[in-house]
């Protein structure tokens, strides 16, 4: 009997023994799977819009694999990120997702997308020429970290730089585009400002560069005393120009209107020209512009005289009444058109003298490859032939804000279009 007892023990502790020396099962394999999401049900790379959660399900190898750590990590945390087996996207993007236990490990790719998108522009934007203002593009969901692709399919009407701000550049229409994935929607800039077909314009709010050009080329500054004083509003500087100092501007971008009925022909015969002043009412006489004549006396003259701001040369049309008693008159654009000659003068829009009669051979046709002295009254010519600036004296300073030429005649709509001083 005691034999068999033995026995038996021996069997229980051969057992025991056998039972505690088993091997534990080592993992081989990782794998994800995802079937919380319909578009990815089975497979392992993810593509969601940000702010959305998903459960990810793991799938180990062998099954019964024994001391399994599971541990995520994101190559983009801004973009997705896993705990505890709940993957959240953040942002808009890519990210690697790894998941490892000891040296076993796998990963899947993350896309972080956005239901859609949206831009606008601030509200009260002007589209005139110059105009810069800052387009926002917004996500859906709006929390959605984006960084759009801006696009303009039209430089020369609008530019839009890297983060969105918009400059316009010309007259016309332009399509700015945010791209974000397969999201891409417009804004149009349309364009209709007069002032963006104007061959030469120019305005004085740039104190780094005087003779700054928004259309056409930069004003060259003949003397060192042009100043910058107050302008027609806290945004907008004007320049004075010294007597016998002045301006060369050169208006390469004209076209020729001479045709066969002028002995000039390669000048231009149909312009417009505008210019935003105002005059101290002590002095009687300001000039204005002169178009590029190499010999003879100016060609536009502004004066203050009996209470009125008065335009010309020889004969004055008043175009605007000053009330007494003021230092300077109000801010005035004034506009002049000329067709041969003829010459039509308008106040803030308003046309005030119509049929003004004056030389369309010289004296009233722009030059296009020879100079154009603004605010300048050359008397005669100097001895090699120049004209002579220096003996002038009805070229007193005033305060000019802008000056912009074109090669054609602006219609009474347009020169509406063009309205009064705020620029």
């Amino acid at each position: 009997m005691m034999k068999q007892v033995f026995v038996l023990c021996a069997i229980a502790a051969g057992i025991l023994l056998q039972s505690c020396s088993k091997d534990k099962v080592a993992l081989t394999g990782l794998s994800v799977t995802n079937t919380s999401n319909a578009a990815c049900s089975g497979c392992s790379d993810v593509v969601l819009p940000a702010g959305e959660r998903i459960r990810v399900t793991v799938k180990l190898t062998p099954s019964d694999a024994d001391d399994v750590t599971l541990v995520w990590t994101s190559s983009n945390e801004s973009v997705a990120s896993v705990s505890d087996g709940i993957l959240s996207v953040s942002g808009v993007g890519t990210a690697v997702i790894t998941l490892s236990s000891g040296t076993v490990s796998t990963t899947f790719n993350v896309e972080g997308t956005i239901r859609g998108l949206t831009v606008a522009a601030p509200a009260g934007v002007e589209n005139r020429l110059g105009a810069q203002y800052q387009l926002t593009a917004t996500p859906d969901p709006a929390d959605a970290q984006i960084s759009p692709v801006w696009t303009s399919d039209n430089e020369a009407v609008a530019t839009v730089s890297a983060t969105g701000e918009v400059t316009v550049t010309g007259e016309g229409t332009a399509n700015i585009r945010a791209t974000v994935g397969a999201f891409s929607p417009v804004y149009t800039v349309v364009c209709e400002d007069m002032l963006a077909s104007a061959v030469g314009y120019w305005e004085f709010d740039d104190r780094s560069d005087i003779g700054k050009a928004l259309k056409g080329n930069p004003l060259v500054p003949q003397g060192a005393g042009i100043t910058w004083v107050e302008g027609p509003s806290a945004e907008n500087l004007a320049i004075e120009v010294p007597m016998h100092e002045y301006f060369i501007a050169t208006l390469t971008d004209a076209r020729p209107t001479g045709g066969t009925e002028v002995s000039m022909p390669s000048r231009v015969h149909q312009w417009t020209m505008m210019i935003d002043f105002r005059l101290p009412t002590v002095r009687n006489y300001y000039y204005s512009h002169c178009l590029g004549i190499n010999t003879g006396d100016g060609d536009f003259f502004i004066r203050y005289r009996d209470d009125q701001v008065q335009a010309g040369r020889g004969n004055y049309f008043p175009l605007v009444e000053v009330t007494p008693g003021q230092d300077y008159s109000p801010w005035i654009r004034a506009v002049f058109t000329c067709e041969f000659g003829n010459v039509k003068m308008y106040c803030n829009g308003v046309e005030m003298v119509q049929n003004a009669l004056y030389s369309s051979e010289s004296d009233y046709a722009l030059p296009v490859s020879e100079p154009m002295y603004l605010f300048a009254d050359p008397k005669g010519t100097t001895p090699n032939g120049a004209p002579d600036f220096s003996n002038s004296d009805d070229d007193n300073p005033f305060p000019c804000a802008a000056v912009a030429f074109w090669d054609k005649v602006l219609n009474d709509g347009q020169v509406q279009a063009l309205g009064g001083i705020a620029h």
